[in-house]
């Protein structure tokens, strides 16, 4: 009897603590962004995969959205430098398929679009090269549509203004 219901409540009590946990955990990550330790971490991970890894901010929004802020993503080594730099990226994943070996994502965003490249620092006559393209926004949803909107700028010298919308995309 007691000791029955008595397990009962503390059960309870512990799902009730998970619940508010994980809303809590949404709340901030809506909120605040990703902590700085946290960010700290996952850089550290990526470096010692000769990864760079850097941003101003990241959020989750109510939808399970993520969105990030001057998103930069290029190389830790020194073999050469190439980074793709990113004004505002969103992202929605399928969280289902997170577990899966194959993770999809619902929508991805993009705007804001800079390469930068130096493919062999030092030891050759190649040129660095840079592709800017600040206006840029690039869209994919779950419908398998790519789009583009104001991809213009400059790329290797030459001015460049493209338009585009794929469908079946993958």
């Amino acid at each position: 009897g007691w000791l029955l219901k008595t397990l009962l409540i503390y059960r309870f009590n512990q799902l009730m603590f998970l619940i508010l946990l994980v809303i809590g955990v949404v709340v901030y990550l809506n909120q605040f962004g990703l902590p700085g330790f946290a960010k700290r971490g996952v850089q550290q991970r990526l470096a010692e995969l000769g990864i760079q890894f850097d941003f101003d901010w990241l959020k989750m929004d109510l939808d399970g959205t993520w969105k990030a802020r001057n998103l930069t993503v290029g190389q830790a080594d020194s073999g050469g430098e190439l980074s793709v730099s990113l004004d505002d990226v969103s992202i929605r994943p399928y969280y289902s398929s997170l577990l899966s070996s194959r993770p999809k994502l619902k929508e991805l965003g993009i705007i804001g679009l800079a390469l930068k490249g130096d493919m062999a620092k030092g030891g050759t006559n190649l040129p660095p090269f840079s592709l800017a393209w600040p206006d840029a926004g690039i869209y994919w949803n779950d419908n398998e549509v790519l789009s583009s909107t104001n991809l213009q700028g400059e790329a290797f010298g030459v001015e460049i203004n493209v338009s585009l919308n794929i469908t079946n995309t993958l």
